[in-house]
């Protein structure tokens, strides 16, 4: 299991690590696990149904407690930005490629 830091933008830091799931819809689910208690810090990731994704992508929530974890992802080597957005009611979140595991930093 890969461990990172990474600082919430309340400022807080944490070391975790990604989980991958899977929601009902079956899109990609990604949560950010505290290592030290096991809870999650955060899901990096949304579920908006009526988008068609591939099974590799993932809508990443990078707005409001979860601004700036696009950045951390992608430094980190977990996702890659395909250039993607959604319009999501008053948001645009952007769609992003999961890096498989094996080539986490």
């Amino acid at each position: 299991m890969k461990t990172y830091i990474f600082t919430s933008s309340d400022g807080g830091t944490y070391k975790v690590f990604p989980q991958v799931g899977e929601y009902r819809n079956s899109q990609t689910a990604l949560v950010l696990i505290d290592t030290v208690d096991g809870s999650p810090v955060l899901t990096a990731s949304i579920s908006v149904p009526e988008i068609a994704l591939e099974k590799n992508e993932l809508i990443i929530k990078d707005y409001s407690e979860n601004e700036g974890v696009l950045n951390f992802l992608v430094k980190n080597n977990i996702v890659k930005p395909l250039g993607k957005y959604i319009e999501n009611g008053l948001i645009t979140a952007e769609i992003v490629e999961l890096i498989s595991e094996n080539h986490w930093k």
